[in-house]
């Protein structure tokens, strides 16, 4: 299951056999992993415990919210949903196994093993804060063979970039203060020799 496909999926609402398990396509990024599910248990066997096992290792607890809605359905159950921390387990591969596991029960005269009925599980990629989520800003244009380039000084210039415009916003957060006075002045060599190279066309137009 790729990740940004998970909410577009008709697997749910389903029932489970105490696992199921998705592959996770999470092309190296963080994810977590949101659930709504509701526990049919009777009351008599108490509720089910819903672990998360990643790539065969239950996730730790401290990684794991567990709450109950306050508001029920109109046959009276109330889901529960389940929000799992899933970055130290799966960033930087690929992809990932994801376990939901429970214990089973039977409803007489089924005797099929019951688990939890899913009614709605997704793998959001995006997260906010340093490191997480997809960049604003295109790749630099810089290799090894061509480490300065016409496009590479645009680059810093051009929009919708505007790197110069956002050192101070990269800088303190990274803790480059203290280099802060220096970016500020490399804005005006660029345009210093925006200038010279504008200025050249104008005397020798092609």
């Amino acid at each position: 299951m790729d990740a940004e496909a998970a909410p577009q999926s008709d697997l749910f609402p389903r029932w489970t056999s105490g696992v199921a398990v998705f592959e996770l396509k999470n092309h190296g990024q963080p994810a977590e992993l949101t659930l709504e599910y509701l526990d049919n248990r009777p009351s008599s066997l108490g509720p089910a415990v819903v672990q998360i096992v990643v790539n065969g290792s239950p996730l730790p607890e401290g990684d794991i919210t567990r709450t109950q809605s306050d508001v029920p359905l109109p046959d009276k159950r109330r889901p529960w949903f389940v929000k799992a921390r899933l970055d130290d387990a799966v960033i930087g591969q690929n992809a990932a196994s994801v376990e939901i596991r429970s214990q089973t029960w039977h409803a007489p005269p089924d005797v099929r093993d019951l688990g939890i009925q899913i009614w709605d599980l997704r793998f959001p990629l995006d997260r906010t804060g340093p490191g997480h989520g997809r960049s604003a800003v295109s790749p630099m244009p810089v290799t090894d063979a061509l480490p300065w380039s016409y496009e590479l000084e645009t680059w810093f210039y051009m929009p919708p970039w505007h790197l110069a415009d956002v050192w101070l916003v990269v800088s303190v957060p990274v803790g480059l203060a203290t280099l802060v006075h220096a970016d500020c002045a490399r804005p005006s060599r660029g345009l210093l020799w925006a200038g010279r190279h504008v200025w050249g066309l104008l005397r020798h137009p092609s």
